[in-house]
């Protein structure tokens, strides 16, 4: 089980962050776990987009990597963007949260991820490389606005 939040000051305005981080499918440009996203149109009953994504995580010789279908649940621009999952394969499957909340600072904005996850794949290990991952994010996403 792992409740994680995390604070990133990024010099770029609130609406401008909050069109990447809105937005699952730019996640692999700022977030290194984040080893691929596709846009999944395979349930036109979903309320909002949806995504499948794959994570990877590397620590010595361990590699651990995790297929999940996400839905967008709430989106109030420009300060906040939640995720969640939502597999269609009729199986029981551990509860994955993502949420992105951005709030005006005097550089720009802070966002704050919150990540919750019920399951058993991410071990205390990895704890470490998702906070070095997310201290690197602040200044992808810089990059990313600029464009």
């Amino acid at each position: 089980m792992v409740d994680q939040q995390f604070n990133v000051e990024v010099r770029t305005e609130p609406d401008r962050l909050f069109v990447i981080v809105s937005d699952l499918g730019c996640y692999d440009q700022f977030l290194d776990i984040v080893h691929r996203v596709e846009t999944d149109h395979s349930d036109p009953s979903d309320p909002r987009p949806a995504w499948l994504v794959t994570l990877r995580a590397k620590v010595g010789p361990f590699a651990r990597s995790k297929r999940l279908r996400m839905v967008q649940t709430v989106v109030e621009a420009p300060w906040q963007a939640r995720f969640e999952r939502s597999e269609r394969d009729g199986r029981e499957h551990s509860a994955w949260t993502l949420a992105a909340n951005i709030a005006p600072s005097p550089r720009g904005s802070t966002l704050t991820m919150s990540l919750s996850y019920r399951g058993r794949m991410w071990s205390p290990a990895l704890e470490p490389l998702l906070e070095a991952q997310v201290s690197r994010a602040g200044a992808n996403l810089e990059m990313l606005a600029a464009r």
